[in-house]
């Protein structure tokens, strides 16, 4: 379950990323709310990158419900964006 959603983040954080490292969106909540995630989503690759094991990463206490939230939240962006 972990793992999917990892994969889930990693493809929205992707697209997102893309759309707000341009200076031409004006969706300030939006752009506030990304900026979280980012960092979040930054933070967790770091830490993966200083232990790269896959089954100690995605078992670590808390990474299923950060990668649950930026999830819920990036699909809010999303819909916001449509």
């Amino acid at each position: 379950k972990t793992i999917d959603e990892w994969i889930t983040c990693q493809r929205r954080w992707l697209y997102l990323e893309q759309i707000f490292s341009t200076p031409d969106i004006q969706l300030t909540a939006e752009t506030k709310i990304f900026s979280q995630i980012d960092k979040t989503w930054k933070e967790l690759m770091r830490k993966t990158e200083q232990q790269p094991n896959a089954l100690k990463a995605t078992t670590q206490p808390g990474t299923l419900e950060l990668l649950q939230t930026n999830n819920a939240q990036m699909e809010k962006i999303q819909r916001a964006l449509e």
